[in-house]
């Protein structure tokens, strides 16, 4: 320290908000331009963005909003759209992300024809048990009337 105190600091306060706001308004536009060629994009290729099946499913969950607080609508009604909502929730998902069936679905569908497939897989198993078993019996049999496995491998043969 010098031990001088008369040293002044000067500080310059920018207090126009004008420039930052133009900024930031700036930015702003650059992002929309830039999201809107985005979509531009898509549509020319014929496709539809994550972000406009988003921007879909949240109209559908909005209409189906108003209409469940609605003071007009009854019961009825709200189980009525309550219903489409789903229906479009699921046409929309299905144009996102093609036909998908859920396992259990599938399993529900077609319950039946993998029983009866576990079952023969099942049986076709324990036929190949007991072949085997039965040779084993019949091996053991000629090892012990033969005296010797390789008797018993040449008279299988």
């Amino acid at each position: 320290m010098t031990g001088r105190s008369d040293l002044t600091i000067f500080a310059e306060l920018d207090l126009d908000a004008s420039r930052y706001t133009a900024a930031q308004q700036k930015l702003l536009r650059e992002a929309t331009r830039t999201t809107l060629n985005i979509e531009q994009n898509f549509r020319s290729l014929g496709i539809k963005s994550s972000a406009e099946f988003d921007l879909m499913r949240r109209k559908v969950q909005n209409s189906f909003d108003m209409i469940a607080a609605s003071s007009k609508a009854t019961a009825n009604d709200i189980l009525r759209a309550e219903k489409a909502k789903a229906a479009q929730l699921q046409r929309i998902n299905e144009q996102q992300y093609g036909k998908q069936i859920r396992f259990i679905d599938d399993l529900k569908t077609h319950w039946k024809g993998y029983l009866t497939t576990i079952i023969g897989i099942g049986y076709a198993a324990k036929q190949v048990i007991d072949a085997s078993l039965q040779m084993e019996r019949i091996t053991s049999t000629m090892n012990a009337v033969t005296d010797s496995a390789e008797q018993t491998a040449g008279a299988l043969s």
